[in-house]
């Protein structure tokens, strides 16, 4: 299933990557056709490319993500349609990363199953959908061509040193990658010999670490350790990806699935297949990809923006996915087989459908509000003080939920410049008062 030899990856045509990004793509471009929005943070990012100098504006964000920030905001400004596809494109680059990743590593089938379950688990509509995790999007694609690197050619010192710096700008894009990162940086010193390894390891640490710390200065944490790990295991097994009707039945079948797997490997008179080694890596990568979300207490949602950190996780979920429909090849003709995996896909792509109501959904509620204060006098709208009605919570969206974002959006609409508008929505308002009268 895995080549083990460094630099003897076989040349693939490039259709498959490209079927791989069009997939990815597709939830994407069926939002910006349907119609798409500024949600949130696409506000106060806008406002903030608009009105800040360029080194004002870096000072609040992440090193790299920064760049795409800029890019997207102050190139593009405030048309929902251009970041939209813009968005788009970048899931169908990394979805075509993914895709030459897998098939360089694994065996065909294999590789189509893990690539088709990634592109469409539905438990990271923000990633889809929401340009402000283009960040997050850049560092796995950015990971996922560290690995690329690690594999093409001999290990040699310079490789290393060329997959720890690609891991460090993927950390400066966005912390959550550092698990992933140091996956990969850890698979690439292990391959060099004698002391150079462990050198390897000692620099590829310190210098993630470094980045991470670096990082995390520009975005500050305040969740509890190991608050939400129960949301977790409905995020990548439960309601995240599967219809709630059939989800205890899923996550049922992927425990035995990584149970079985565990077993072939622990107990000498079973032999370890390589889809029970895929499900093992894929548990393996996916502790990775939560590790640093839960170590800040991140409140990982099953839809809605705060499922943008299951983005890294799914790398692995979907390697176990791969691997436990794999399995349906060895007691199951292979047309029952490719019948049921294709059912399973399909009801895992089915749940992006939500998403996308959702994100058109909040928009819609989101220009109503607009609208409705265009109807205010000049001065009450372009200085305040206002007190908005809440939006609907649309699992998990809305376009205004905090004072900051309603603030830059009729900032940006009345072109008013720094001080934005005195505006703030009426559960933060609420929130305010409490905070002020309480001891």
């Amino acid at each position: 299933m895995v080549r083990r030899s460094w630099g003897a990856a076989r040349r693939h045509p490039a259709s498959g990557a490209v079927l791989a990004g069009i997939v990815c793509a597709v939830p994407t471009l069926v939002y910006a056709a349907w119609g798409p929005a500024l949600i949130v943070d696409d506000w106060a990012l806008a406002a903030g490319a608009r009105f800040l100098r360029w080194h004002e504006f870096l000072r609040a964000e992440r090193p790299v993500a920064f760049v795409w920030f800029l890019v997207t905001y102050r190139l593009l400004g405030t048309s929902p349609v251009a970041v939209a596809l813009l968005m788009a494109v970048l899931n169908a680059v990394v979805g075509g990363l993914f895709w030459t990743a897998a098939r360089s590593m694994l065996q065909r089938r294999a590789a189509v199953l893990a690539t088709a379950a990634w592109a469409v688990l539905a438990n990271r509509g923000a990633t889809r959908l929401w340009a402000p995790t283009g960040g997050q999007m850049l560092a796995l694609g950015g990971i996922l061509a560290a690995l690329l690197l690690a594999r093409s050619a001999a290990p040699t010192v310079a490789r290393h040193a060329a997959v720890i710096a690609i891991g460090c700008a993927c950390v400066l894009s966005y912390e959550g990658a550092a698990g992933l990162a140091a996956g990969v940086v850890a698979l690439s010193a292990w391959h060099l010999s004698g002391r150079a390894r462990w050198l390897a390891l000692g620099a590829g640490g310190a210098a993630l670490a470094a980045s991470a710390a670096l990082a995390l200065a520009a975005s500050a944490k305040s969740g509890q350790a190991f608050a939400a790990t129960g949301n977790w295991v409905s995020a990548q097994l439960g309601t995240g990806i599967l219809p709630s009707a059939v989800a205890p039945v899923g996550m049922v079948l992927v425990v035995f699935v990584v149970a079985w797997a565990g077993a072939t490997a622990a107990l000498p008179s079973f032999r370890t297949g390589s889809e029970e080694r895929l499900v093992l890596i894929g548990a393996g990568v996916a502790a990775l990809g939560i590790a640093p979300f839960v170590a800040s207490g991140f409140p990982v949602g099953t839809d809605g923006l705060f499922d943008r950190g299951n983005l890294y996780a799914d790398v692995g979920t979907a390697l176990v996915v791969a691997g436990g429909l794999g399995l349906l090849w060895r007691v199951l003709s292979a047309r029952v087989a490719t019948t049921v995996a294709a059912v399973v896909l399909t009801v895992l792509a089915s749940q992006n459908v939500v998403d996308v109501r959702a994100f058109h959904h909040a928009g819609v509620d989101g220009r109503r509000l607009l609208a409705s204060v265009d109807r205010l006098p000049r001065q009450l709208r372009t200085r305040g003080p206002l007190v908005l009605p809440d939006l609907p919570n649309r699992s998990g969206v809305s376009m205004f939920v905090e004072d900051y974002d309603i603030a830059a959006a009729l900032a940006i609409r009345y072109d008013t410049g720094i001080p934005y508008p005195d505006a703030t929505m009426a559960v933060v308002a609420a929130r305010h008062r409490a905070e002020r009268v309480s001891p």
